[in-house]
C-alpha cells in the first residue's frame, strides 16, 4: 500500500540515490513533485515506471542527470492525462521527421525543458511534435543555460500551428 501525498517539493539534496528514487515511488497519490537545485537519477526506462506509480500527477518537475529521448513526452501524453505543468530535459536527436500521431486532446499548458539542447535543423519537426502531443501547450520555457533563442524559435512555430489548426475548418 502506497504512502499517502499530494504534493512533494526537494530542494538541494547534496546526493540523491537510486534507492532515496525507489522510496519516493511508494507515494501513489502524488500530485505534484518538483525537484529544485539537484538532479534526479532517471532516464528514458523510468518514466513509464514514475508514470505507473504517479497516475494523477498534475505537475511533475524532475531535472535529471541525462536527457530523456525525446519520444518520452509522448509516452507521457498517452500515459498522464492529467499533467498541465512538465520541466524535464530532454534530447532531441533521432526525432522522426514526421509522426502520424493524430491531434490528442492533452490539457499539458506548461512544458520546461529545462538546458535541453535544440538542433537549429530540426525546429520545425520538435514543434510539430509538439504540437501533436500537446495541443494546448501554451508555455515552453528553458533554463539560462539552454539553447534559449532555438527553443523561443520552437514555441513561435508550435503557436503558428495551434493558430492554423483554430482558423481551418473542420472537415466533415
Amino acid at each position: 500500500m502506497g504512502l499517502l501525498a499530494h504534493e512533494l517539493e526537494l530542494q538541494g539534496f547534496r546526493s540523491f540515490t537510486r534507492n532515496h528514487y525507489d522510496r519516493l515511488l511508494e507515494l501513489r497519490n502524488l500530485r505534484v513533485f518538483r525537484i529544485q537545485n539537484m538532479v534526479m537519477p532517471v532516464d528514458g526506462a523510468d518514466i513509464s515506471v514514475i508514470i505507473a506509480a504517479w497516475q494523477h500527477i498534475a505537475s511533475l518537475h524532475i531535472p535529471t542527470t541525462s536527457s530523456l529521448p525525446i519520444n518520452s513526452l509522448a509516452f507521457l501524453a498517452q500515459n498522464c492525462s492529467h499533467l498541465i505543468d512538465l520541466e524535464v530535459t530532454i534530447s532531441t536527436l533521432g526525432l522522426p521527421p514526421f509522426t502520424t500521431t493524430p491531434i490528442c486532446a492533452h490539457p499539458l499548458h506548461t512544458l520546461n525543458v529545462a538546458k535541453s539542447g535544440c538542433l537549429w535543423a530540426t525546429l520545425h519537426i520538435i514543434s510539430w511534435h509538439l504540437d501533436r502531443l500537446f495541443p494546448r501547450l501554451c508555455s515552453l520555457i528553458t533554463l539560462k543555460d539552454g539553447d534559449e533563442s532555438e527553443w523561443a524559435k520552437v514555441q513561435a512555430l508550435l503557436f503558428m500551428f495551434q493558430d492554423a489548426r483554430m482558423h481551418t475548418p473542420a472537415q466533415t
